[in-house]
């Protein structure tokens, strides 16, 4: 094989190592945001039931909501759809 070759598929080994830890980190943001919904279905079972008051349950809720955006706008900002356009177009320009 020449060495361009051997760099190419180095290259192409990295972009989807790179993809797969993105994926994984996606599948991590969904199992939190799971966790989150479980926790929101909990608290206000506690609230139905009368265990927890209502202006408690609104704070934990406010501050989970918070949460739950954050872990949404990091899994906007570390797309896998755009690392794959961006390894297919590297692909096409050579």
């Amino acid at each position: 094989m020449s060495e361009s070759a051997i760099k190419q598929l180095e290259a192409e080994t990295e972009q989807l190592n790179r993809l797969v830890r993105q994926r994984e980190e996606d599948n991590k943001c969904t199992k939190m945001m799971l966790k989150f919904r479980e926790d929101k279905i909990q608290r206000m079972e506690s609230v139905v039931a009368g265990s927890i008051p209502a202006d408690s349950y609104l704070l934990q809720e406010n501050n989970m909501l918070t949460e739950e955006i954050q872990m949404l706008r990091a899994k906007v900002d570390k797309n896998p759809e755009v690392t794959r356009f961006a390894l297919e177009n590297i692909m096409l320009l050579e």
